[in-house]
């Protein structure tokens, strides 16, 4: 490639550099009218825009602290709790998750009653697990409904309520996808053969026969139904 060649392709011609430094000089001279008023209301409110830019930066300041602080009490409480969950299973452990979930905020309270629920169903204190499902039961865990119905049935059914059991998983029925809904009727099963309810019990393996198409599955739940029809 001659030189020319590669000088025409890498340098713009003297008339281009004029337009474009003519084009330059436009732009700055009606940016430069236009911000003059801007400007001018700047440099006469400097000390006002001053002392609020300091304020705005000590309330960032603040907040952040305040923030940082927060975030270091929520670790020393989610430790605290989880100190008391990894004690052995014991009456002290109840009664300082009891203790804890009364004095906690809304964000530390349910994992403290959760712990409890859990922690006294494996010591078979189930009338104080029931309390703790109980507890978690109300409007505002409603994203924590399904998992607190099943323990709350489960712990009836240890209490030797299985009926009230079977009532509670039934409650949750609507609320449920499909494959939650196969595993709370394998529940109300299971309790209603408890509570000697063969009726629920047949009515369910019915349902689930249907749902269930063909395979091994549909046929576990036939047998199931063959075994409670001859209990009535």
């Amino acid at each position: 490639m001659s030189k020319s060649a590669k000088k025409s392709g890498t340098t713009p011609s003297e008339p281009d550099r004029k337009h474009e430094q003519t084009l330059l000089d436009s732009i700055q001279s009606e940016v430069s009218r236009e911000a003059s008023p801007l400007l001018e209301f700047l440099v006469a409110r400097s000390r006002l825009i001053f002392f609020f830019l300091i304020g705005l930066i000590l309330l960032i300041f603040v907040v952040g602290i305040w923030n940082h602080l927060a975030g270091n009490r929520s670790k020393d409480r989610e430790e605290a709790l989880g100190r008391i969950i990894i004690l052995p299973e014991s009456p002290d452990k109840l009664s300082q998750l009891e203790e804890f979930a009364n004095k906690a905020d809304e964000r530390m309270k349910n994992a403290a009653i959760l712990a409890l629920a859990h922690s006294a169903s494996e010591q078979g204190e189930y009338e104080t697990a029931l309390r703790a499902w109980r507890r978690l039961s109300t409007p505002a865990n409603a994203p924590l409904g399904i998992i607190v119905g099943l323990g709350e049935a489960e712990t009836l059914a240890k209490l030797g309520q299985p009926a009230e059991g079977v009532a509670r998983l039934e409650a949750l029925l609507p609320q449920t996808s499909p494959q939650e809904r196969s595993l709370i009727n394998y529940l109300v099963v299971e309790m209603a053969e408890q509570a000697g309810d063969w009726s629920k019990a047949e009515t369910v393996c019915e349902e689930m026969i249907k749902q269930a198409g063909s395979g091994t599955v549909r046929d576990s739940w036939e047998q199931r139904l063959v075994y409670f029809q001859a209990k009535k």
